[in-house]
């Protein structure tokens, strides 16, 4: 698996913000053809976005639509993220049945 990892440092004070134009873009960002999308708030205004594709084609084939959905979030970053081609080794989902 590869992903999409973007580390990102927004503006003080506007992570709730960050987090509620991410979620705006649930839309857009499953036609990036991913497996999964994450925002990891770090804490002290810091975040990380990870987004997992089954392949690095998949992954290569999401940046402009990657590009653009980060430029339409610009305004919230301290400075502009980068977005970082990754390998994935280890995914590992648990289930559980907490009945």
């Amino acid at each position: 698996m590869f992903a999409s990892m973007i580390e990102i440092q927004i503006k003080s004070g506007k992570m709730i913000d960050a987090i509620k134009r991410f979620e705006d873009r649930k839309g857009e960002i499953e036609q990036l053809g991913c497996k999964q999308a994450m925002l990891i708030d770090k804490g002290n205004d810091q975040a990380i976005v990870l987004v997992i594709y089954d392949t690095e084609e998949a992954q290569q084939a999401a940046t402009p639509l990657a590009t653009k959905i980060l430029r339409s979030l610009a305004l919230l970053y301290a400075k502009m993220p980068e977005r970082v081609a990754v390998n994935l080794p280890i995914n590992w989902t648990y289930y559980s049945n907490y009945s």
